[in-house]
């Protein structure tokens, strides 16, 4: 339920569920459980030996109209006869008789009496003629159905002609009301419109929510994968330019050992020249002799010069300035220690040493003193 159903759509299910339940009575109210209404109206006993029903009587109800004719006594013999009005009133004659009019309410008959002039029937006993429709005859209490067949026509009831006739019961169903049930369904699908037409929208706007956070979702993926790259650059910058400068340095100290060698080749030249000059004046030149001094002075001096032109021809090394060593890298100028001043180091105990910001490793190699080397003023103490 909690994967079909979020908070916010949970209001409209249960107004869609209260629509169904609603719309679910009235339907069953409708057809399945509809009762009818009953009606029951009497009349009050009769005063006159007969009773009949004026012509329509029968037509006060769209459904079959039941007829009971029961007498005050349950053992005196009842008799009902159903037939035309005008035969009915041709048999009676100018008897006294009451006859039922109508509805004075639900539950009362309107009558109406008519006296007679006093003179007795030849034939008290209606069941004895043959005009009639249908003869009913009982103990008490008799009734009668209309039908299809009997539609516009009248009852006659009597006990034996000279009592007083039996009250007459007129009884029928009526469809029930649909005031209140017709409305109760309307309003159930009204709801259930309403519920689902309200659901759609909540889950267009859930839909379009869930897009908008995907979207910022990835947007934020995308920044921090993006900051991750520029971090990782950043801290792979530092680790370029140290390698970068290392094999610099080490391009720098393998010049500047060349250029010692060369330096050295020069200074065994000149020496051997400064040698040879020597000699030449102390084996050739008279002491009183200055033009053979300057002449030769004059050699010397040019194979003096001659001799470091192979270091002039080099190309361009790296200045050393004492410790340090500066090259050109571009437009940029690299420092590194020079071989000496690793060494120094080296021999000072330092495993690194520093130069303009940059840390080189000397070469050291750890002394690991054995146990029993080790003093006892160095020893913690408690």
């Amino acid at each position: 339920m909690k994967n079909l159903v979020n908070r916010n759509q949970l209001p409209t299910v249960i107004l869609i569920c209260l629509g169904v339940v609603i719309a679910l009575v009235g339907l069953i109210t409708l057809t399945v459980v509809r009762g009818d209404s009953q009606v029951t109206a009497k009349m009050a006993a009769p005063s006159t030996p007969y009773v009949i029903t004026r012509e329509g009587v029968f037509e006060l109800s769209s459904t079959p109209m039941t007829i009971t004719a029961e007498a005050t006594n349950p053992e005196t013999d009842v008799t009902l006869v159903v037939g035309r009005s005008s035969d009915i009133y041709g048999w009676l004659g100018t008897a006294a008789y009451t006859e039922v009019a109508g509805l004075k309410s639900w539950e009362e008959l309107h009558t109406e009496v008519t006296e007679g002039d006093g003179a007795e029937l030849e034939e008290t006993d209606p069941a004895k003629a043959d005009m009639w429709v249908e003869v009913l005859q009982s103990k008490g209490k008799v009734s009668f159905t209309t039908t299809e067949k009997t539609a516009g026509m009248a009852v006659l009831a009597t006990t034996n002609g000279t009592a007083k006739a039996p009250a007459l019961t007129l009884g029928w169903k009526t469809p029930s009301s649909l005031v209140w049930r017709l409305p109760l369904l309307i309003l159930g699908l009204i709801l259930i419109g309403a519920g689902a037409v309200s659901l759609w929208l909540t889950k267009q706007k859930d839909a379009k929510s869930t897009v908008e956070q995907a979207e910022t979702t990835e947007t934020v993926a995308e920044l921090s994968i993006d900051e991750s790259t520029e971090e990782s650059e950043d801290t792979a910058e530092p680790a370029e330019v140290e390698t970068e400068v290392t094999a610099e340095a080490e391009k720098a100290v393998e010049a500047d050992e060349k250029l010692v060698e060369a330096m050295e080749v020069g200074n065994e030249s000149a020496d051997s020249n400064e040698a040879t000059m020597d000699e030449v004046v102390a084996e050739d030149i008279p002491d009183d002799s200055g033009e053979e001094v300057l002449e030769v002075t004059t050699e010397v001096s040019e194979t003096a010069v001659e001799i470091p032109a192979e270091v002039e021809e080099e190309p361009e090394r790296p200045r050393t300035h004492g410790a340090v060593i500066e090259t050109m890298v571009g437009s940029r100028i690299i420092k590194f220690p020079s071989r000496q001043a690793i060494k120094e180091a080296r021999l000072r105990g330092e495993s690194v040493i520093e130069v303009d910001g940059h840390t080189f490793q000397t070469g050291l190699i750890p002394v690991v003193k054995k146990v029993n080397d080790v003093v006892e003023s160095e020893l913690p103490t408690e």
